[in-house]
């Protein structure tokens, strides 16, 4: 009986040492994996700022926000100053809401870049969102 009792006592012993270590990795994984997507959308972000520069006259947005959206799977949004949608790559622009309210659109025009993450109503899921500001 008291053998059965210390086989139990070592059993939940590691199991509960073993949700613990499962609980760590899966932090450490979890923020290493959004470091690397907030990695991802500054590199095409960028990419997208130096072809914009390239154009002498008024790009079409919203076909480089298409395009771009489909190469990297990633969603591209072009928006003004004032936060109005000029290009998007998953949505209708001309049917959306101003973005000027946006936590990472007011960072990006104070510093340069801005970052948030929240639920998009329109796609009904959590995204994290990165805005530059291009010259």
């Amino acid at each position: 009986m008291i053998q059965r009792k210390i086989i139990i006592s070592y059993i939940i012993v590691i199991l509960i040492g073993s949700l613990i270590t499962g609980i760590f990795s899966y932090q450490v994984a979890h923020e290493r994996y959004i470091k690397e997507v907030e990695k991802n959308l500054m590199t095409v972000g960028h990419l997208i700022e130096d072809e914009l520069l390239t154009f002498d006259d008024s790009p079409d947005l919203n076909d480089i926000a298409m395009r771009y959206g489909k190469v990297t799977n990633m969603r591209i949004t072009f928006i003004d100053e004032s936060g109005t949608v000029l290009g998007d790559s998953s949505q209708n622009y001309s049917q959306m809401e101003n973005h000027g309210d946006r936590t990472e659109f007011i960072d990006a025009l104070k510093y340069g870049h801005g970052e948030s993450t929240r639920y998009s109503s329109s796609l009904e899921t959590h995204l994290k969102y990165i805005a530059l500001k291009v010259a």
